[in-house]
């Protein structure tokens, strides 16, 4: 499952490394790294709207969504594809 890290609204790292010394430097991982960048503003949106619907809705929402992702969410990551490949 990804994590993602924010600093500062000027990077953002999206990846399956926990925080720690084995997830940044001795496990197997895979990260991205963004930088000043329109990305950075979206991954900190996202983060922002699942904290919130986290706190609202507590532990059953994370839960929940060990399922597949429900179409309407997959339509919307899909929409922010198709934007992102016209630009």
């Amino acid at each position: 499952h990804a994590k993602m890290y924010l600093v500062d609204s000027e990077y953002a790292v999206v990846g399956s490394a926990n925080c720690t010394e084995s997830g940044f430097y001795r496990n197997l991982e895979h990260l991205v790294i963004f930088e000043g960048s329109e990305e950075v503003a979206w991954i900190e949106e996202d983060f922002v709207t699942l904290w919130k619907l986290y706190m609202e809705q507590g532990e059953s929402v994370v839960k929940e969504y060990h399922e597949p992702l429900p179409s309407r969410m997959l339509s919307g990551i899909m929409e922010r594809i198709r934007m992102k490949a016209k630009h």
